[in-house]
């Protein structure tokens, strides 16, 4: 874009749909009194509305890197980003984790500003991370809110496991778990949000507990769905309309949802980092939550090693059944531990011997 281009004053890049719709509408909180107008552009909305409301030169522009990307390039003859003057990053692991390094380097060498002041955000700042905030920032400061450590986890969330034998024994868990949430003994069952591994298992889930006459409502959140199936089902869950949310990784990182008192890893997360911000989904702002992992002595060696490391860097007891569990697979899965804890920049054979005194 060329000099006389239009260009948004604050730009904050958001790695998917529902945390950059989610940003703008807090965001309109604060901006509409001083009459600062901000659009949310993301892949999955109409295009045309969303170019129709850009066109209107908002100050403030939250976006994903694709549909950002593909204004850039389509509109460049009028749109740029040559003077944003505040450029924010949020959740910047996760949009690295993408592979999306590339493209944030290509925004952030388009803007000239000289005195741009630029934000990074996240719960987990690794290795990668850092290189990006080294190559952006010019003269940086880093302040922390809460654990220095990324996999110790907020103490107002109780962290249970059930260990289950096959998926028949999974699903009934799943069933007793979810019905005395919402049985009459509980005085307020809030939320439940359930995380399992695609949108497949997803739409399952949530056909079998329907079945299961939990005393609830239920709805999916996943990528296969259309966008205005998404936004109705966050709404829905918002306003408590639906009880139960079952959902892909999408909802793992960002979201805001009020009144979540549990969480429930239908299927765990490869990475321990995943676990640690699911959930973190409950037990905000001061309130308690609990999160319940089902975990297969089979195929769920490695989730049950850094559950474990997880529980005892936050400092809470772990359940006996989970270490007999362990206990049981120490000849084959030794390295899970390491394995895992490498992944965030721990040291292997610190973590090695800590694994040894436990057993």
């Amino acid at each position: 874009a060329g000099p006389g281009a239009y260009s948004p004053e604050i730009l904050v890049l958001a790695p998917s749909r529902e945390l950059a719709m989610q940003i703008e509408t807090e965001a309109t909180r604060f901006t509409k009194a001083v009459g600062i107008a901000t659009l949310a552009c993301f892949g999955g909305g109409n295009r045309a509305v969303q170019l129709g409301k850009l066109r209107q030169q908002p100050e403030c522009v939250v976006g994903t890197l694709g549909r950002l990307n593909d204004f850039l390039e389509s509109e460049k003859h009028w749109f740029g980003v040559r003077t944003v003057r505040f450029l924010i990053l949020d959740e910047a692991d996760l949009m690295l984790g993408e592979g999306l390094d590339k493209q944030i380097r290509n925004i952030t060498t388009d803007v000239e500003t000289p005195r741009r002041q630029t934000m990074m955000f996240s719960a987990t700042f690794g290795d990668d991370v850092r290189d990006l905030a080294t190559w952006i920032l010019r003269t940086s400061v880093e302040v922390r809110v809460g654990m220095r450590d990324p996999l110790k986890a907020n103490r107002d969330v109780e962290q249970r496991v059930v260990i289950v034998k096959d998926t028949l024994d999974k699903d009934g868990a799943l069933k007793s778990i979810i019905r005395r949430q919402f049985s009459q003994q509980t005085a307020c069952p809030g939320k439940v949000l359930l995380f399992a591994a695609s949108p497949d298992e997803c739409d399952a889930i949530a056909k079998k507990l329907l079945g299961a006459m939990i005393g609830a409502n239920v709805e999916t959140l996943h990528a296969n769905k259309k966008q205005h199936e998404r936004e109705r089902a966050i709404a829905q869950f918002r306003s408590g309309e639906v009880q139960v949310l079952v959902a892909t990784n999408v909802a793992g990182r960002g979201l805001d949802i009020k009144d979540v008192k549990l969480v429930v890893n239908y299927d765990p997360p490869e990475d321990p980092l995943d676990y640690v911000h699911r959930i973190g989904r409950t037990g905000r702002a001061g309130m308690k939550g609990a999160a319940v992992t089902l975990l297969r002595k089979g195929p769920d060696g490695r989730a049950m090693a850094y559950i474990t490391q997880v529980m005892r860097r936050t400092g809470v007891d772990v359940p006996k059944d989970l270490i007999e569990a362990l206990k049981q697979r120490r000849g084959r899965d030794r390295d899970f531990v390491v394995e895992a804890l490498q992944e965030v920049g721990a040291s292997g054979e610190k973590i090695q011997r800590s694994w040894e005194k436990a057993f």
